[in-house]
């Protein structure tokens, strides 16, 4: 049986616990559960960056058709993205309250986008959007 194992793998064996299970791996599963550990990171930071700058275009609209639009986009978008985050979530094996962090940073990054944009607009002072608006509304999408 060695014979046929990986030659990143050693015979040592970890235990990693979580609340949920408990299971074995390793040296060869560790490592590779520590780089899907960091590329879900990544993603995940991403996805929240961008998420943040969909959600103050979103803010910063007045025209209701566009708004339309934009919804219809974001919603399919975000489903994308909460779907290759939750494989991502799967597949690093993050315990259940990294999980969760991770799902809230998520949940929460686009409204707090809307909110900032809604901010932004109201402080131009006027519905009609300025030059600035517009300047920043165009660099957003």
């Amino acid at each position: 049986q060695a014979a046929t194992r990986p030659s990143c793998c050693n015979s040592v064996r970890h235990l990693r616990a979580d609340k949920d299970d408990a299971y074995e791996v390793d040296d060869c599963d560790r490592s590779k559960l520590i780089r899907a550990s960091i590329a879900t990171h990544v993603l995940e930071i991403g996805v929240a960056v961008h998420s943040v700058i969909v959600g103050f275009t979103m803010g910063m609209l007045t025209d209701t058709k566009q708004a339309t639009t934009l919804t219809v986009a974001l919603f399919f978008h975000q489903f994308s993205e909460g779907c290759a985050i939750g494989a991502a979530v799967l597949e690093s094996r993050l315990g259940l309250k990294h999980t969760l962090l991770l799902w809230l940073i998520f949940a929460f990054t686009a409204p707090a986008g809307v909110f900032l944009g809604i901010g932004v607009q109201q402080a131009q002072g006027s519905d009609e959007p300025s030059w600035r608006g517009t300047l920043t509304q165009g660099v957003c999408e």
